[in-house]
């Protein structure tokens, strides 16, 4: 069963990896090509989505690392059933913290839009203040990744010097 459940989250993970990757966002951009080049509004609209879209595709790669990392601490605690309750805890808070980055990521690319599906409904301005504040959510969502990630890799090596 537990190869199983590793089987279906990695497919979990490349299906939602892959569907990000191919997320439109070059259909967009053609799409708007005509477009941008008239309107200077859609040009600093898909400027904008521009500079979310590379913060996060500069972690989105790391949701791997992230999995692997928390079946490591996993592995490490079941493998130590006599640690000390202070370094269960901090695996338990160093999991949690991982999970939480997972689940931020998700959370936002669920619901991230486009400036072009928006334009419909929204004014420049409106279209210019959701994406700057995208920009923000999407920088802890990064954040939170690289911190996560970084905590997991200290604490795991700390873990591993410990039981030399």
């Amino acid at each position: 069963m537990n190869k199983l459940t590793t089987f279906l989250a990695l497919l979990s993970l490349l299906t939602f990896t892959f569907g990000c990757a191919n997320s439109g966002s070059e259909n967009v951009a053609e799409e708007n090509a005509e477009e941008t080049a008239v309107d200077p509004a859609v040009a600093s609209q898909d400027s904008l989505r521009d500079v979310v879209m590379e913060i996060h595709d500069a972690v989105m790669p790391k949701m791997g690392e992230i999995n692997r990392l928390q079946r490591e601490l996993r592995k490490w605690k079941e493998a130590h059933p006599d640690a000390e309750p202070a370094t269960k805890e901090e695996i338990l808070k160093t999991l949690d913290w991982l999970t939480k980055a997972d689940e931020g990521m998700m959370d936002w690319m669920a619901g991230f839009s486009q400036p072009a599906n928006l334009r419909d409904s929204l004014s420049h301005e409106a279209i210019m203040e959701y994406l700057a504040g995208e920009q923000k959510k999407v920088q802890v969502v990064y954040d939170d990744i690289n911190g996560s990630i970084a905590a997991a890799k200290a604490l795991l090596e700390k873990l591993n010097e410990e039981n030399k």
